[in-house]
């Protein structure tokens, strides 16, 4: 069983769903113990699909108005990693961490990227300006992305108050906003017509 896994986390770009299922079998015929960190580390990177093709197969799903149950679709497999991260004593570096805001930048789960963003400062402390910049990155792709319409001012609703905790986040740990922060930024006070907030950022950002 470990050798099937270790064959399909050396491949480049192995069969996600493969390598899951090969981690799955370890999980439950060897002793937990007995597998290695690294294995759970890469298996994480191993077992999802690449961000493009979920970005596009995502987007292409709403707009045939096939809307998922979950936001993303292997989140299990994420949260089953991380938590057998922890349970062999380590956590999850700053990389891996933005591995994760990766996935879910690519199909605007905004909900898990603040709850992940959230789990880095528990964990690591100080947090890199790139992963509030994926977080928020998150949020805007959601708002492009087709809904319900009768999901309309819920989505927006939530996403307007997680990008505004995002920022909160960021201020509070003394971050300075980067271009791409104000963007990002802008394209979300626009799509949610928070205008008052819309106008403040111009003015003191932009100086409009």
């Amino acid at each position: 069983k470990m050798d099937d896994l270790y064959d399909s986390l050396r491949r480049d770009r192995p069969n996600p769903s493969r390598t899951w299922g090969y981690y799955v079998d370890v999980l439950q015929t060897v002793a937990f113990d007995r597998i290695p960190l690294e294995v759970h580390r890469s298996t994480l990177r191993k077992c999802l699909p690449d961000t493009k093709q979920l970005r596009i197969a995502t987007a292409r799903r709403m707009q045939e108005k096939n809307f998922p149950k979950h936001p993303h679709m292997f989140e299990e497999r994420i949260v089953e990693v991380m938590k057998n991260v922890r349970k062999a004593g380590g956590t999850l570096e700053v990389d891996e961490y933005n591995f994760i805001l990766e996935q879910y930048a690519a199909v605007g789960h905004y909900m898990g990227a603040l709850n992940i963003l959230k789990d880095m400062e528990r964990v690591l402390g100080d947090v890199r300006i790139r992963s509030y910049g994926l977080c928020l990155q998150t949020v805007a792709h959601r708002l492009s992305l087709p809904y319900p319409l009768e999901e309309d001012l819920r989505i927006r609703t939530e996403c307007r108050d997680v990008a505004t905790e995002i920022l909160r986040l960021m201020a509070a740990a003394g971050k300075q906003a980067s271009p791409v922060i104000l963007d990002f930024t802008l394209r979300i006070l626009k799509d949610t017509k928070d205008v008052n907030s819309f106008e403040t950022l111009l003015k003191s950002a932009y100086g409009i």
